[in-house]
This record gives structure tokens, C-alpha cells and sequence, in this order.
């Protein structure tokens, strides 16, 4: 039975540790953007243009011909 919560309380310290792990990561580029040397002109086209990269990257366009390349890229990829 000891067993058991040892296990309990081990994964629940991993999921915590990885928790603050991604917290610490994202404080930190957060930081990293902001006092990196650049004006802050720079660094808003920066950030504007990840987002924009982000976004189509993401975004999903539903009409036929676009779900059509959409299947032959992923039949190439399965092939190669």
C-alpha cells in the first residue's frame, strides 16, 4: 500500500516540476523579448510578425482545394 502512494505523490511531483519548468521557460523569453537591445519599434515588428507567422501557420482554411493539398503533403510525407 506504501507503494501506491509513493507513486501517487512522485507523479504529482513531476507534473508540479514540469509546471514550473514551462512557467520559468516562458518568464524568460518574456524577459529575453523585453530587454533584448532593440528599440521597442523593433521589437513590436518582431513580435507582430511571429504572431503572423504563428497565426497562418495555424490557421486552418476548409475549401476543397486547400484540404486537397492539404491531403497530397501528408501523402508525400507518408511515402518518403
Amino acid at each position: 500500500m506504501s507503494d501506491t502512494k509513493e507513486t501517487c505523490c512522485e507523479t504529482s511531483n513531476t507534473t508540479g516540476s514540469f509546471f514550473w519548468l514551462l512557467t520559468g521557460v516562458t518568464v524568460g523569453a518574456a524577459l529575453a523579448v523585453l530587454l533584448a537591445p532593440k528599440s521597442g519599434r523593433e521589437t513590436r515588428g518582431q513580435i507582430g510578425d511571429w504572431w503572423r507567422d504563428a497565426r497562418d501557420k495555424f490557421r486552418f482554411n476548409r475549401s476543397p482545394e486547400d484540404l486537397d493539398t492539404r491531403k497530397e503533403e501528408q501523402e508525400e510525407l507518408v511515402e518518403a
